[in-house]
């Protein structure tokens, strides 16, 4: 049996209006507006914000788990949404390079006013939650006129952190050497673990961690002093990715000189974050520090 297919001449033409977004994007807007932003996020990193929205479309999400507690932003708060992302745009995504966002951003940001940890109203408040492709950032509305740097900051590294996680745990596999080359001493088995720097650059407790392989010691709250503890393997992850994109040549040097034990677990990862996460660790910082930078064959000089 054969089956006879006749082909037309005609041509299909696909409708234009398919590949534009499924959510109204601004235009744009005066600079610093919060329509200006969420062009400007649109535009450099495909990701859409959410300002007003409708509660089904934050709760829907695949397996329909997200349900947290969380406060709508109202509309008369769009400045407090503009300097949230204005923030977030000069203090964290910004120090990358715009096609790395693009590809580590999740499709979409959703602006609230409050969000808890919990179902109920007396979970704790946090600054920062994520669903299945997105994110949602709390603190739009009026409280965050009366915010202080300390706030500010806590608001960076949590967004930070979670930016950080997304991309280490998608990769497909893990920095194994970088790893296993942590100290198993018993660094943090005690609270009086410093040990005073010799030459009295760092803390004593900094000083303990940079000479056991650590940037930091374990944070169990990012604005607390370290309780001496190592860190565990996403902060380790985090503090070594940082201190590429955070600190001039002159200091990376300085603790690669000082501290051989930083420097062998940070040779180790430069090749994963540059082959495996696609993070261009030279141009990255040279952006971030275009009077101090590293030069291309810094890694190459140790």
């Amino acid at each position: 049996m054969f089956l006879l297919v006749s082909c037309s001449e005609e041509r299909l033409e696909v409708d234009p209006s398919l590949n534009e977004p499924l959510y109204h994007i601004p235009e744009g807007g005066p600079p610093g507006s919060l329509a200006a932003l969420m062009r400007e996020f649109y535009d450099r990193y495909t990701t859409i914000v959410r300002f007003d929205f409708p509660e089904r479309e934050i709760r829907s999400t695949w397996t329909g788990r997200w349900h947290w507690w969380y406060t709508p932003a109202q509309a008369d708060s769009e400045q407090y949404g503009a300097a949230l992302l204005g923030f977030l745009l000069e203090n964290l995504y910004g120090r990358f390079e715009d096609d790395f966002v693009r590809r580590n951003l999740p499709y979409k940001i959703f602006l609230v006013d409050s969000l808890r940890s919990g179902v109920l109203e007396t979970s704790a408040l946090i600054n920062v939650a994520s669903r299945q492709n997105a994110i949602i950032l709390s603190h739009v509305g009026p409280q965050q006129a009366e915010f202080e740097d300390s706030t500010w900051n806590q608001i960076r590294l949590d967004v930070q952190e979670m930016f950080i996680r997304g991309f280490y745990e998608a990769a497909p596999s893990r920095p194994t050497a970088f790893i296993l080359a942590r100290n198993r001493a018993e660094f943090g088995a005690f609270p009086d673990i410093g040990i005073e720097d010799p030459l009295g650059e760092f803390t004593s407790f900094s000083y303990r961690a940079l000479r056991d392989g650590f940037i930091r010691g374990w944070l169990p709250n990012p604005t607390a002093p370290p309780t001496g503890i190592a860190p565990g393997i996403l902060q380790d992850f985090a503090d070594f990715t940082l201190l590429f994109i955070q600190e001039p040549a002159t200091e990376i040097r300085n603790i690669f000189t000082r501290f051989p034990l930083v420097r062998q677990r940070a040779l180790t990862l430069v090749p994963f974050l540059q082959n495996v996460i696609g993070l261009d660790v030279i141009v990255t910082q040279n952006n971030n520090h275009p009077d101090d930078p590293i030069p291309p064959d810094f890694f190459q000089q140790w």
